[in-house]
């Protein structure tokens, strides 16, 4: 049973290992947004380990993971603004 679950956290998003070895079962519009957080966290670290990052490189690689219920733009003085009704879906 557990290579059967194994084989399908590598072919699935439905299936994912958990860190204390069991496996979860997520709805696939949760895997789908863990995936793509999943991918977001690895392409920041590794972009990182090329030297500092700012909020645009982060914004950017937040769209590229289609991130964008939670990207946000910055204004002239670095505050935080949501992202307009127009943008966001």
């Amino acid at each position: 049973m557990r290579q059967l679950l194994a084989r399908m956290a590598r072919v699935a998003t439905v299936v994912r290992p958990m860190l204390w070895g069991l496996y979860m079962y997520a709805p696939e519009p949760l895997a789908h947004e863990l995936k793509a957080l999943h991918g977001f966290i690895n392409d920041v670290v590794a972009c990182s380990a090329q030297g500092p990052l700012d909020a645009g490189a982060i914004r950017t690689r937040g769209v590229r993971h289609a991130l964008t219920d939670f990207v946000r733009t910055g204004d002239e003085s670095g505050d935080l603004q949501p992202p307009s009704p127009a943008t966001s879906t």
